[in-house]
């Protein structure tokens, strides 16, 4: 598939499921290009910084994204 037309038609064949999930993804993708990424990724990058040996100025420089 490499034209929207056959995008498209594909979508349409899929089962009501498939394509609630499709539509989910790309309201999601739209939200994140036109509002900066999720908070979701945000904590998803975050999560298991504070293991044993990283300091407490390293987990914060992650927060503030550094």
């Amino acid at each position: 598939m490499s034209s929207r037309i056959e995008i498209q038609e594909a979508i349409e064949q899929l089962p009501q499921g498939e394509l609630l999930a499709i539509a989910d993804w790309i309201d999601k993708k739209v939200h994140a290009e036109r509002h900066g990424s999720l908070p979701q990724a945000w904590l998803n990058s975050a999560r298991g910084a504070a293991k044993p040996g990283v300091s407490t100025a390293e987990i914060m420089s992650l927060t503030r994204g550094e």
